[in-house]
């Protein structure tokens, strides 16, 4: 072998191998959990635009019966709420409706995220979202 040449051995190339997979499964799962409160602000921010437009609704009928979500209705029902902008991760839902008060859910797709719910009063579950 001519001594300008110069290679990795099997052996480096294993151990930067192994760095590059140690750090992926530390980065991995961070990375996921990013996503996830993304996804989980998204979905409170549907439900507080949702919220107002309900208000709205009910300034001009009198009630907030007759509301409905989807194609036609008064507002989205799943979030992303621009279909453009992938795959649906919260399904948007009435889960109350009265004349005088409403209940909405984003209910997750994915086990891994959090249910949040708000009434016509404000009140939000989880606490503190």
């Amino acid at each position: 072998m001519n001594p300008q040449q110069r290679a990795f051995t099997l052996t480096e190339l294993l151990i930067a191998v192994a760095i590059v997979g140690i750090l992926s499964a530390i980065a991995y799962p961070s990375y996921q959990a990013y996503i996830n409160q993304s996804r989980e602000a998204e979905a409170r921010v549907a439900l507080m635009t949702l919220a107002a437009v309900l208000a709205q609704f009910r300034m001009d009928t009198n009630t907030y019966e007759g509301a409905v979500l989807g194609p036609g209705g008064v507002f989205s029902d799943q979030v992303p709420v621009d279909t453009t902008k992938g795959a649906a991760t919260y399904n948007l839902v009435i889960a109350h409706q009265t004349q005088t008060e409403f209940r909405l859910e984003a209910r997750p797709i994915d086990p891994a995220l959090t249910l949040y719910s708000i009434d016509q009063a404000g009140n939000k579950t989880p606490a503190g979202w």
